[in-house]
């Protein structure tokens, strides 16, 4: 595994790594103190598989890190490592396309299992962290059984992602709602469009209503014929 610790604190990142390279044969670590210096490996063509990145470094935003380093190391999965405990602010990181959130307090174990959390898709939060509450927001229609035969040869995960899809919600509100990443989204979709045999989301809405796959949800109405396929999958 490939990683890449990006904090300005040398003892936090040389405890780290040191423990990281004895777990497991084949890690390898590297550093960078500063966001340009995480960039720079960006620049060389360095890939990593987890980004370890410290919210707060002086002389930027870590809003604004995440989201640069989200865009320049696009198949990494990034997990902040933070003192900050505010779930206001952890959740807002997810939002920010952070695979995962790892207060500095925590031991070694739960980093392992964050970081297992996050390679098999899912997103990985403090055990403590509750649930957050969206005023106004009203519960969305579930998909009903799986009784019909097209959706009998998808999962359960990949239903839940295609009743996102059809209802009009973007990958990252699906994903959020799963509590996986917009790539394992993705994936489940891909899936579902291949089953249905559609190549887009305008396409599976109206092939979710000519067979009727989501006959309680009111807010998709078929199409009086078939969209024109496009080539994008998502």
């Amino acid at each position: 595994m490939r990683l890449l610790l990006v904090d300005d604190h040398k003892l936090f990142t040389d405890s780290l790594t040191s423990a990281l390279v004895g777990l497991q044969k084949g890690n390898t670590v590297f550093v960078a103190e500063t966001r340009a210096g995480a960039l720079a490996y960006a620049s060389a063509g360095q890939r990593f598989d987890v980004i370890l990145l410290d919210l707060h470094m002086p002389g930027n935003d870590g809003m604004d890190n995440l989201t640069i380093l989200r865009k320049a190391f696009d198949t990494a999965c990034i997990v902040i490592v933070s003192g900050e405990t505010d779930p206001r602010i952890v959740f807002q990181t997810i939002d920010h396309g952070a695979a995962g959130y790892v207060c500095k307090a925590s031991d070694l174990q739960t980093l392992l299992e964050a970081l297992d959390t996050v390679l098999h898709g899912g997103v990985a939060l403090p055990s403590k962290l509750p649930r957050r509450q969206i005023q106004g927001a009203q519960l969305a229609p579930r998909p009903p059984p799986p009784h019909n035969p097209v959706l009998d040869t998808l999962s359960p995960r990949q239903r839940e992602a295609l009743f996102g899809a059809i209802r009009g919600q973007s990958n990252k509100v699906i994903a959020r709602e799963m509590r996986v990443t917009t790539s394992t989204v993705k994936h489940h979709l891909a899936i579902a469009f291949k089953v249905l045999g559609v190549l887009n989301r305008t396409a599976a809405v109206y092939e979710a209503n000519r067979l009727q796959l989501f006959p309680d949800m009111q807010s998709c109405q078929a199409s009086p014929r078939p969209p024109e396929h496009s080539r994008s999958a998502c």
